[in-house]
């Protein structure tokens, strides 16, 4: 009985720690300006993203090319 408490509560911490991780490579936050030459994304908290070829935005729960966003926009940046 108590492995299994134990199997479980180990079973249980590792999901956690897996959806942590995919958690941290998305940010959400709203565009305050861009830096297309550096390709550079800055939100209103002050938060900067350089994207990469594998980074994808999402507007308005579509992706979208990280070009046809602009100041205002409410997105989601995901990477990795």
């Amino acid at each position: 009985m108590f492995q299994r408490i134990v199997t479980l509560t180990l079973a249980a911490a590792l999901m956690l720690v897996t959806v942590s991780a995919v958690q941290a490579n998305e940010y959400r936050g709203k565009v305050v300006r861009m830096d297309p030459a550096a390709k550079v994304v800055v939100f209103d908290d002050g938060k900067m993203y350089r994207v990469v070829p594998d980074t994808v935005v999402i507007y308005e729960e579509k992706p979208v090319k990280w070009e046809a966003i602009r100041p205002g926009y409410s997105v989601v940046i995901r990477s990795g």
